[in-house]
Parts: C-alpha cells; structure tokens; sequence
C-alpha cells in the first residue's frame, strides 16, 4: 500500500500543469498513464494508432490529440497484439483527459478523468489526488498535523483540482475519517507563476539549475544554465526519507545510521507567442553557441523531469545523490546520469 499511494499522488500532483495555447477547435487532448502494480510492460494505442512502446508501471504518454467522440484505447503486452484493455472512452472536444490503467492484472480496467489544464492563480498550484491503490481502503490526505485537504477517497475516486499555496507540505495518508495515519507522505514542494504581458527574455523565468557537483534541493541539478524559459510555470519537488528502512536491516549498515533518499522533480512551462522573439523582432533573441546553436528552449512539447536516489548521513555530514535526467536528452551537452553532494551541519 505504501508504494502504491505514494507514487500515485506524485502523479496526480503534477498533471495539472501541462499548457497548451494552440488546441484545435473540436479535438481533445488524451495522456495515457501505466497503472497497473502487477502489469508488465505495455504497448498503448489511441485508434489503433501506437502512441508508446515499453511502457512500464508509472509511466505516461504525453497529452495526444485526438478528434473528439468516442476514441478507442487499447493497452496491448509490449510488442503483441494481445489487448489486456480495448475500451472506448467518450471524449469531448477542447478538452483534456487522463486515462489510467487501474488495478491489479486480473482485473485491469480503464479508468478516466477530466484534467483542468487552466493556469492556476499567481502564487497557487492546483492539486488533485486520484487513489489508485487498489489494496488500499477510503483514505484522507491530509496536512501533517492540521487539517484534511481531500476526505474520504475510496479506490478509482478522484478529486477535483484544489488550489493551494505555492510551497512545501508535509501530507499523510489517513484511513477515511480517522486519525490514523496510513503512510506519512514525502515532503513536497509546489511552485507555479505567470507573466502578464510582453517582457523581454531575461525578465522570463529562467528555470533554476545546477552545473556544480553541490545538490541543490530546490533547483533543477542536471539542468544547464539558461537552458529553459517560461512566462508561466508549475513545478513539482517531491523529496522522500526512507529513515533507514534499508540499511537497517543489514547489520554492518545499521551502525552507520545512514538514511535513503528519493528524489523525483517535474516543470511544466510554457512561452506565449507574445514573448517568444522568433515572433517579435524587437525582443531580445535567445542565446546561442559560437557555432549558431541553439542553447535555450521552452518547455512546450512535454515536461522536464529528473529523478535521484540518495544516500545521506555519511558520517553524520555528507548526502550523495545519484540524478537521472529522463527528458530533453537531445539537447546539447546535456548529461543523463549524474553525482551531486549535500554537506548538512545540524548544531
């Protein structure tokens, strides 16, 4: 059950945020996400279409068009023509849609929500928990200590998208409408902003990352400098301590008191026509190499997304991540796999 919950609000924490400006009139928009626990890997198809190969528990599609009505889903074994899931959705034009493979195996099944892609409020992010746990009972999410923010989600039920402050929570897992907490959530971190108007590039976001070999917690750290820019933005951190749950059971280990850590971060963006230079000559244009390449991009097309596992109270000082950057690999002098340290004096 701990698994199972904690990777599926990371998933609903984030889908808020995909934008996009420049929809066709009468077509919807359709992510397909792997979320079966026992489930091999799986093809998925949109009308018969292959969107994706390979795709393993947890894993997504982007947001595909597709026109709207009735669109066929199938979720085959990888690299069959064997259909585990061949269902018909009715979808509707100039909207968005998540379509889970839900359950265990046995009983897979499809399960659909719409997603409310609008920009949050400046200084808020909107949150949705969707439970798709399925040994798990009704549960609660709520704020570490303080209040219940979504009550009484029973398994395939979904919330709608709440605004909440941008920042860091501390949330839990509660059986429905007790205080027993389930699972204690990671610490999560919820970042949004928007533009407003025509500005030039450096007055763009200019996402936060990390060229040094020191890990930074609130930056991007396989990200190079003034590689993304967005006039709006939202952003999920999610940072989880196992405390030991490892190296505790081994006894060489357990004396050295180290802790596991699990890092999994993902931005959303985009950039309006309105301040993209490529449109407007009087705007500052993005930098490029000596050779005329390009070094700065948008995140229209799909998120970025980085992961790390960690290992931290190395003698009592020291936190060693090892980062795996999963998006825009093709940019250039990018590094998919990377090692970065955390030094934490606690007096």
């Amino acid at each position: 059950m701990k698994n199972f919950l904690f990777s599926f609000l990371a998933i609903s924490l984030f889908a808020f945020s995909a934008c996009n400006d420049d929809d066709e009139t009468r077509q919807a928009s359709v992510m397909i996400v792997h979320a079966s626990p026992d489930a091999p890997a799986v093809d998925l198809l949109i009308n018969n279409t292959k969107v994706a190969s390979g795709v393993t528990f947890l894993q997504n599609t982007t947001y595909r068009k597709t026109d709207e009505g009735n669109t066929n889903i199938k979720v085959n074994a990888a690299g069959t023509n064997t259909s585990v899931i061949n269902a018909d959705v009715d979808l509707a034009g100039d909207k968005s849609y998540s379509v889970f493979a839900v359950n265990t195996l046995a009983k897979i099944e499809p399960l659909a929500f719409e997603d409310n892609l609008t920009a949050p409020a400046s200084g808020k992010a909107h949150v949705r928990f969707i439970h798709l746990s399925p040994d798990a009972p009704a549960v609660d999410i709520a704020v570490r200590g303080g209040a219940v923010v979504f009550p009484n989600v029973a398994f395939k039920a979904g919330t709608a998208f709440t605004p909440l402050d941008a920042g860091t929570y501390k949330l839990d897992v509660r059986l429905a409408g007790t205080s027993t907490v389930a699972l204690p959530l990671a610490d999560i971190t919820l970042e949004a902003g928007k533009i407003f108007g025509q500005v030039p590039y450096p007055l763009l976001f200019i996402h936060r990352a990390n060229q040094t070999y020191a890990y930074q917690k609130q930056s991007y750290n396989l990200m190079n400098f003034l590689e993304f820019v967005s006039d709006r933005y939202a952003g999920l951190n999610v940072d989880y301590c196992f405390n030991g749950f490892l190296f505790n059971k081994i006894p060489l280990f357990r004396e050295l008191k180290l802790r596991e850590w699990v890092t999994f971060k993902v931005l959303y963006g985009g950039l309006l026509n309105t301040n993209n230079p490529d449109f407007h000559a009087n705007l500052l244009k993005f930098p490029v190499s000596p050779d005329d390449v390009a070094e700065t991009y948008t995140l229209e097309s799909k998120p970025y997304i980085e992961g790390s596992i960690g290992i931290a109270n190395i003698l009592n000082l020291l936190r060693v991540d090892l980062i795996k950057r999963f998006t825009y690999l093709n940019n250039p002098n990018v590094n998919e796999l990377g090692i970065r340290i955390l030094i934490k004096i606690d007096i």
